[in-house]
């Protein structure tokens, strides 16, 4: 019925965890697709870990240290009615994919079904210590009609890591994607030191801002081209 799509780096610490709450869903996958990325990835150990680990993962290496560029790479793969997308250092609640597929299988009008997230970290004495759910639309709290990436696209791969996100959804909702939400703290996102928003917040911060004005600059260029249309 759906397939995942994950993204990681070589050397991910995190990535068993994440896929231990794929297959622990109260609805599980008919495939997993692991795309192991960036340099190191040909010869990276971490292949064979998740192979004799989770041996029903279909095991992909792209060049492209990028989700995005992982993720259009891996999407026209699949054939599954539906797709959901996971980091490889975040977690789902069991229930995530059971009930965003019900909502989608209720009703034909959404092509897309999120969830709300809550960040945590772990503390040095092991206590893990969450934030408020919040409302979001990352990819990892999302479950979307497969057809959906046929009509919208796929993610732009040489989009930067913290503007492809916008970047699709931008583009999605000016096609008219239909997006609802489930009250459900389906994705606990993982704030660690490898983080890009923890390592590189100046960094990120400049770089989302650019991608909001380059948005913003597009919305009204359009509008300016309807009216003198």
């Amino acid at each position: 019925m759906y397939s995942v799509v994950m993204a990681t780096g070589p050397d991910e610490p995190y990535i068993g965890e994440a896929l231990a709450s794929i297959y622990a869903q109260t609805l599980p996958p008919e495939r997993v697709l692991v795309v192991v990325n960036g340099p190191g990835a040909p010869d990276s150990a971490l292949r064979a870990s998740i192979a004799a680990r989770f041996p029903d993962v279909e095991l992909h290496v792209h060049p492209q240290p990028s989700m995005s560029a992982a993720f259009a790479y891996a999407v026209p793969l699949l054939d599954s009615e539906y797709v959901a997308v996971l980091d490889a250092d975040d977690v789902w609640a069991s229930e995530k994919q059971e009930r965003q597929l019900a909502r989608l299988g209720a009703d034909t009008r959404p092509d897309a079904v999120c969830c709300t997230a809550v960040n945590f970290h772990t503390e040095p004495d092991g206590t893990v210590v969450e934030g408020l759910a919040v409302s979001t639309r990352m990819f990892g709290a999302t479950t979307f009609r497969r057809d959906a990436f046929d009509r919208f696209g796929l993610p732009d791969p040489g989009a930067d890591h913290f503007a492809w996100l916008f970047r699709w959804w931008a583009a999605a909702q000016a096609a008219g994607i239909v997006v609802e939400s489930i009250a459900y703290r389906g994705l606990r996102r993982r704030v660690h030191p490898g983080s890009g928003w923890v390592a590189e917040p100046e960094y990120g911060r400049a770089t989302l801002m650019a991608e909001l004005r380059r948005i913003s600059r597009e919305r009204r260029a359009g509008t300016a081209d309807e009216a003198t249309a």
